[in-house]
């Protein structure tokens, strides 16, 4: 949606600021995979972090607290 930002009317809409946003926007979600493949909670490591704050002391109802501060 934010790419808009760079569309031309009667051109390809690839201008160079569209370009720009939308290689930052793939930049930005492709480093937070990695750091999050590497801390283990895509993969339910019973290191990671985030799992534990899942846990029932910590989050008592709902999702838990760790997906949602991941998120």
């Amino acid at each position: 949606m934010v790419a808009l930002a760079g569309l031309t009317v009667f051109g390809s809409g690839t201008s160079a600021e569209s370009i720009h946003i939308l290689f930052m926007g793939g930049l930005m979600l492709g480093i937070w995979i990695f750091f999050s493949g590497l801390e283990g909670f895509l993969g339910n490591s019973k290191t990671s972090i985030f799992s534990e704050l899942n846990g029932p002391l910590t989050s008592p109802g709902g999702t838990g607290f760790g997906t949602e501060f991941y998120i």
